[in-house]
């Protein structure tokens, strides 16, 4: 007998409520009055996407309970468990699931995304160039985090279509942005799934060919 996929969206829940409790109070007991969280609760309480520093986003995706959370909100959003007739409702819960496979994608020069994205936004201030000053800035990191906004409402996904397209045909000079279709390296995202959407697996392999194309190149004209 197959098991459906409601009882599996309630166990992954239950599993992932067990996961926040210190299981080691919760057999031991209480000393001294003083709960204190383990490291699952703290990533929670952390909450990936909140702007913070490179150093802190490095430390939450250091967090020893990182792999196992995602891993129980892939298995979440897999199962369609955010399913609701409420747009708003179904889009938070698969944003908030999905948020640790994108928190710790990072750009080729190792800078996280989502810290950089916050920064951007903060230094733009109040008027600003969406093109100029924070499309262009984020090079890779916009298209991963496009991809990742397409969980969102039918609004967010129409807000970041148009972003690109815009960025794209007028942003920055004659030409625009360049590149604003390129995903970041999944090999710079060290919590990305093998069929993750939100960064590209192909280019991986790009150094590699590169340099064996070259190797080639030198043994034919020497």
């Amino acid at each position: 007998m197959s098991v459906q996929p409601s009882e599996i969206c309630a166990r992954t829940l239950e599993e992932i409520q067990k996961l926040l409790i210190n299981q080691d109070q919760d057999t031991n007991g209480v000393t001294g009055n003083t709960l204190v969280p383990n490291d699952c609760k703290e990533l929670v309480e952390a909450d990936v996407m909140d702007a913070r520093s490179d150093e802190e986003q490095k430390s939450l995706c250091g967090n020893s309970c990182y792999d196992t959370l995602n891993a129980k909100y892939k298995i979440m959003l897999d199962n369609d468990c955010y399913a609701s007739d409420d747009a708003d409702e179904e889009a938070s819960g698969k944003l908030q699931a999905a948020a640790y496979q994108i928190a710790c994608q990072t750009n080729v020069d190792g800078k996280y995304c989502i810290p950089m994205l916050g920064e951007l936004v903060k230094e733009a201030g109040t008027t600003f160039s969406l093109c100029d000053d924070i499309v262009s800035e984020l090079g890779c990191c916009f298209q991963s985090y496009r991809q990742y906004m397409l969980l969102g409402t039918a609004a967010s996904v129409i807000a970041m279509d148009e972003a690109q397209k815009e960025c794209t045909d007028d942003g920055v000079g004659d030409d625009g942005v360049g590149g604003l279709d390129q995903m970041c390296p999944c090999s710079y995202n060290q919590h990305a799934f093998t069929n993750t959407t939100f960064c590209s697996h192909a280019t991986q392999t790009y150094p590699l060919l590169t340099m064996i194309a070259i190797s080639i190149i030198m043994l034919v004209t020497n």
